[in-house]
């Protein structure tokens, strides 16, 4: 990147090339903490989620408990209408 630098004796050219080194330094901060929305919501999601997976888990295992129960007692409740054809 050219700056333009005049041959005056005096401080110009320096304070020029450190005032264009903190706008890129600017730039690039802009350029690496961007975030798309879809990026923002998604990371909010995950959050979310990772928070109500003891809770899901839990309810997952209520359901495999309560349905190995009433499996049990369907069994003794089950006729098998095939059980006397010929």
């Amino acid at each position: 990147m050219a700056l333009p630098i005049t041959l005056k004796p005096s401080h110009q050219p320096v304070r020029a090339y450190y005032l264009a080194l903190a706008q890129l330094c600017e730039i690039l901060a802009r350029f690496f903490d961007y975030r798309e929305s879809v990026n923002v919501d998604w990371e909010r999601a995950v959050e979310e989620f990772r928070a109500r997976v003891p809770e899901l888990g839990k309810s997952v295992q209520e359901l495999i408990h309560r349905a190995r129960a009433g499996a049990v007692h369907a069994s003794f409740v089950y006729e098998d209408p095939l059980k006397d054809a010929p």
